[in-house]
């Protein structure tokens, strides 16, 4: 409305001005305010009204909530948003690395009070902001105070034009890319028409390589929405996009830039009927799928009197079909040969799987590639247009992608071979997960004109170690040849210690912590990497008994706690009450609800027969829940859910 309530409401933000309670207003036009009892940080809104605290996933107070209030703030006082973009990406890279953005028109219209008070309040850092809301408050209290009293100093009058003779300006250098970049490096930078295979070497600065690319096309000519950047995840792509805007051109951030998952979700939801899809379509986080295979597992009765796989290794091996393009044969006598014998009940459970997703618009994060790529193979106009769209494409860390990614980047490039990809088939990592390292050896077969370009110097490690590295390189049966060479001088060769167990492995660790400080070495200038957070726990342990401190990055994600799971499960039940999974997750947090009673339910309200989108038709199916014959074991608490929902609609 108007009057902003509605917005701010809208946001959770309501609990930033604590209200006295009033005794309810006799004219039905006057604001009715509804008070919401929440912790500080704790509610978001969409992603253009967030913290760059709560989207890094730190610690979140109320001065979150704060930065939260100064966006809806501004909009309410200048009719823009100052974050937004036309994607969520570029919006993200907005709010943790740019100044809030006004149309200078909208900008001197502003008081330079109420500018002074917005800038502080929108501060990236949380110690500049008003840290309490009193001190937020007071300020704007005192600004109020002052223009009421017509002493707030007035905005500048436009000022009047005057056309006058001058001599142009001198247009302002451009990149030395000769002094920036080695040799190789400059070749991969300047070599932007035609199929480019960049084949990167460990600590070889291709994320240099890459940003100063993006550079280079833009500053050509090339149209920044033109050029697109695919990474393995959205963080590289800001900083990458934020790196290259930083050298001189701040129209690199309108570069595209993400993940392979986001492109697909973004042109699913753009372009939904080429995928068969609704534009509401929801997808599942993989929590959600192994939950979703356990049902439906256990509906065909695979769980009972046989040693079937537990549903996250049936993900697994669903997801490894999907992401190598291969059969269940192949991936079960490749991966998991001991459940060869269950491999007709496998395909079985799958096509279960499909049917239940598709008849009911779920997609998992391998369907966005899925259907990214059906979508594409299907429609020759939509090929075109995203092909035409995106006229230069990169991606970073090549030898991590999968087969279903490589054929996605054949088809983007459908009209033209303007593909440069980087990556090192000696650093592929993540097999586990379907990549492979063959679509680095295979990329000339994809784009038979493509340049081979090799960069070999390395800048963050010493011959020594790279003497090591190069004597195992030298053992692969395929790849590309490569010498990897370093001008640091000096450097110890590297020492490999073998352990009996991982407790050994430990004690060894902090006893070389302990002999390293003994000898002057800061703690903070010691670090041991671990493949993963649990690996951890034996080393966490030891170093406890040596009474040495630590610092741990790394571990659980905010979003994957199971507290966090069920509160965004409710959220979706209230969003879209067709939603079957949400359904489950949030009636089984019910006391005695097992999968039959949520069946019953399901099968009484009937979610699945038609949609809800009016709140209106909400609202009576939530009704209906109350109407369920509940037994008394859960009855008290149905029916709370009940009017909860109601409530909400």
């Amino acid at each position: 409305r108007g009057d902003g309530y509605a917005k701010i409401l809208d946001f959770g933000l309501a609990k930033l001005v604590p209200r006295r309670p009033r005794a309810p207003a006799a004219d039905s036009t006057q604001t009715t305010l509804t008070r919401v009892n929440t912790e500080s940080g704790t509610i978001m809104g969409t992603i253009s009204y967030m913290s760059p605290e709560q989207l890094l996933g730190q610690r979140v107070d109320l001065r979150c909530d704060i930065f939260s209030f100064g966006v809806v703030l501004c909009e309410m006082l200048t009719g823009t948003c100052p974050f937004v973009n036309e994607n969520q990406i570029d919006t993200m890279h907005a709010i943790l690395h740019e100044e809030p953005r006004l149309r200078e028109a909208l900008k001197a219209q502003l008081p330079p009070d109420l500018q002074r008070i917005l800038t502080r309040a929108l501060d990236r850092a949380p110690k500049q902001r008003y840290q309490t809301i009193e001190e937020f408050a007071a300020e704007l209290k005192a600004f109020r105070h002052d223009l009421e009293r017509g002493q707030v100093v007035p905005t500048q009058t436009k000022p009047k034009l005057v056309l006058k003779r001058l001599a142009p300006a001198p247009r302002a250098r451009g990149i030395d890319y000769e002094k920036e970049l080695n040799a190789t490096q400059l070749k991969a930078v300047t070599t932007t028409e035609g199929p480019l295979l960049i084949v990167a070497g460990a600590g070889t600065g291709k994320t240099r390589t890459l940003v100063y690319r993006v550079a280079r096309l833009v500053e050509t000519g090339a149209r920044p929405e033109s050029v697109l950047l695919l990474t393995f995840t959205r963080r590289a792509a800001a900083g990458m996009l934020a790196r290259a805007a930083s050298l001189g051109d701040a129209r690199c951030q309108r570069v595209s830039g993400g993940t392979f998952h986001s492109l697909g979700h973004n042109v699913l939801r753009k372009f939904p009927e080429a995928a068969g899809v609704q534009r509401n379509f929801t997808v599942l986080d993989p929590s959600d799928t192994e939950d979703l295979i356990d049902l439906l597992r256990r509906q065909m009765h695979l769980t009972k009197e046989r040693r079937f796989p537990r549903k996250r290794t049936i993900c697994a091996i669903f997801s490894m079909m999907v992401n190598k393009v291969c059969t269940m044969k192949q991936v079960l006598k490749q991966s998991y040969p001991q459940f060869a014998d269950e491999r007709t009940a496998l395909e079985e459970l799958y096509h279960s799987f499909e049917q239940f997703k598709r008849a009911r618009h779920l997609l998992t994060y391998d369907d966005l590639l899925v259907r990214l790529r059906e979508a594409l193979e299907g429609s020759e106009e939509l090929r075109r247009q995203l092909s035409e769209q995106y006229r230069y494409m990169m991606v970073d860390e090549y030898q991590d992608t999968n087969k279903l990614q490589a054929q996605i980047v054949r088809l983007l490039a459908a009209t033209h071979d303007n593909v440069a990809v980087v990556g090192d088939e000696c650093q592929s990592i993540y097999s586990f997960r379907g990549a492979s390292h063959r679509n680095m050896l295979e990329f000339p077969e994809l784009f038979p004109a493509a340049e081979i370009i090799k960069l070999e110097e390395n800048f963050r490690s010493t011959q020594p170690i790279l003497d090591v590295a190069n004597a195992i390189i030298s053992e692969a049966e395929e790849g590309y040849a490569k010498r990897l060479f370093s001008s640091v001088e000096g450097g110890e060769p590297p020492v490999v210690v073998t352990a009996r167990d991982e407790n050994e492995q430990s004690r060894f660790v902090a006893e070389r912590i302990e002999e390293l400080r003994e000898e002057g070495v800061p703690p903070a200038e010691i670090a041991v990497l671990f493949r993963a957070s649990s690996h951890s726990f034996d080393l966490e342990i030891e170093l406890g008994k040596h009474g040495i401190p630590f610092r741990k990055y790394g571990g659980i994600k905010f979003a994957e706690s199971a507290h966090i799971k069920d509160a965004l499960a409710f959220l979706r039940v209230v969003s879209n009450p067709s939603d079957t999974l949400s359904w489950f997750r949030t009636l089984k947090l019910l006391d005695h609800v097992g999968d039959a009673t949520v069946n019953q339910i399901l099968d009484h309200l009937g979610v699945e027969r038609k949609e809800f989108r009016a709140a209106r038709a909400k609202a009576g199916l939530f009704k209906k829940l109350l109407r369920f014959p509940a037994k008394a074991g859960y009855k008290d608490q149905l029916s709370k859910l009940a009017r909860l929902l109601c409530g909400l609609v």
